[in-house]
């Protein structure tokens, strides 16, 4: 088989894994504010996965318009709250919800919590979306003061332990 064809087919066999398969993935970025002495928690999900999973366990669509209910939020934070751990040592950091925005295919969700002690390591857990696809992968953004570093968390890699200094 020619180097041509074997590209065609190639490019061929990826182009419909894409259509059959959809990409199943998250985004939270966590920066630490020092100006503020709070963490700023932003997730981005694929709105369809987020009210796919929402509807499995309480029954409701969160999305639609840019005003969600309160009960709608509720259910959504028990559900994060279910599915994304965050401690700094021995404290377990809990995020108050700030906001919520929807655009073309995602929803944004913003968290605060306020952390005003030094950091030598940090443990985060993230399930988000593991019970809905097994193949989920949950992108992480950590910033902390100069440091600043991505992962990659799935079903069975979901929690890490952050040292600031190595």
């Amino acid at each position: 088989m020619g180097l041509i064809t074997t590209k065609i087919l190639l490019f061929l066999h990826l182009f419909l894994m894409e259509i059959m398969h959809p990409v199943h993935m998250s985004l939270v970025n966590i920066d630490y504010l020092p100006e503020d002495k709070e963490f700023s928690i932003l997730f981005k999900i694929y709105t369809d996965d987020l009210n796919q999973v929402l509807y499995h366990y309480y029954g409701i669509n969160i999305a639609g318009n840019n005003s969600a209910s309160d009960e709608n939020i509720k259910q959504l934070n028990t559900y994060i709250s279910n599915n994304f751990k965050i401690a700094a040592g021995k404290k377990n950091i809990k995020p108050d919800f700030t906001s919520i925005r929807f655009d073309d295919e995602s929803t944004w969700i913003q968290y605060r919590a306020e952390f005003s002690k030094e950091i030598e390591q940090i443990y985060i857990k993230n399930t988000l979306l593991n019970d809905l696809y097994f193949d989920q992968l949950n992108l992480l953004i950590f910033r902390y003061n100069d440091f600043e570093k991505g992962y990659q968390l799935d079903l069975n890699n979901n929690e890490i332990t952050i040292k600031m200094k190595d």
